[in-house]
């Protein structure tokens, strides 16, 4: 499974100086929650049961606001950093179940396969990557997603206004 995992009513979680490495699902899931940080963790090679969407990533975010990830090292994963917004009706959970307010900084991301951004809908103009370094796999290769458009090149992500102020090595 995840590495490290919340699932719900979780508030103001901080995810600090962690070496999560070689599990079959994300290295960090962070999913229902509101508040939290994700930092200064070291995440390889995880996340390969998954071969669709973004759920391989070394840091998952699922359905979660105010949420902020930086200082991360994610190498080799199935997927970089990503988030996903799958429109849940979860009752009594003490944050809104919406991914929105995501700030991804100052992260390496090294990925020979896979995708980092967000997947579904709606995806809110709050959230934003930036000034991320990137080593990919190939220079041409599409590993961006955003919401509903297709698969993006670095060029493209960069279009969307990800990551103007980030580095691909």
């Amino acid at each position: 499974g995840p590495g490290l995992w919340t699932d719900g009513h979780n508030t103001k979680t901080l995810y600090e100086d962690n070496v999560v490495n070689d599990n079959t699902e994300p290295g960090k899931f962070h999913e229902i929650g509101c508040d939290d940080i994700i930092r200064n963790n070291n995440d390889k090679r995880n996340g390969f049961s998954y071969t669709g969407w973004i759920d391989g990533a070394g840091i998952l975010v699922g359905d979660s606001p105010n949420v902020e990830i930086y200082g991360n090292t994610v190498i080799n994963n199935n997927d970089g950093i990503a988030a996903k917004q799958t429109n849940r009706d979860i009752a009594n959970t003490q944050c809104e179940t919406a991914t929105k307010n995501l700030w991804v900084h100052d992260n390496y991301i090294e990925m020979q396969t896979g995708q980092t951004g967000i997947a579904g809908t709606p995806i809110y103009s709050s959230n934003r990557f930036d000034r991320n370094t990137y080593k990919l796999g190939s220079s041409d290769g599409d590993f961006y997603r955003w919401g509903e458009l297709p698969l993006l090149d670095a060029s493209e992500w960069r279009a969307t206004g990800h990551d103007v102020n980030g580095t691909w090595k």
